[in-house]
């Protein structure tokens, strides 16, 4: 073992490391009144410091350039991954974005949804 990061809450179910291996996510199985915030955490790799708790759950485009991610203000992100400048924001629901998923073959599509069920597809 060369270095152990410890999350505080619950299991870790899974864990993806970014493009570059300076950080990774990781998701947990935390259920309690505020789970949403903290069902992804980013890592850095170096430090094992935790970058964010406040992750919604996130998508990368197919060749890795663009990061979406809803928000608790229920906006969708898209980020470039490498300079990390926001591309583009928009407001997807009135309650928290918990999910943006980027459509695999259509361009400029993806799908988003909240805590309410309401799924929606953006072109």
């Amino acid at each position: 073992v060369v270095k152990a990061y410890k999350a505080a809450i619950q299991q870790t179910l899974d864990i993806l490391f970014l493009r570059g291996g300076t950080d990774f996510i990781t998701s947990s199985d935390c259920v309690s009144r505020d789970s949403a915030d903290r069902t992804l955490i980013a890592w850095d790799y170096q430090s094992t410091a935790k970058v964010s708790n406040q992750i919604y759950h996130c998508d990368f485009s197919l060749d890795g350039a663009i990061l979406a991610s809803g928000s608790s203000t229920g906006s969708a992100h898209f980020y470039d991954y490498q300079s990390t400048r926001v591309l583009h924001a928009i407001r997807a629901h009135s309650q928290p974005c918990l999910c943006v998923s980027q459509h695999p073959v259509l361009p400029a599509t993806a799908a988003t949804c909240d805590w309410a069920g309401e799924i929606k597809i953006w072109h």
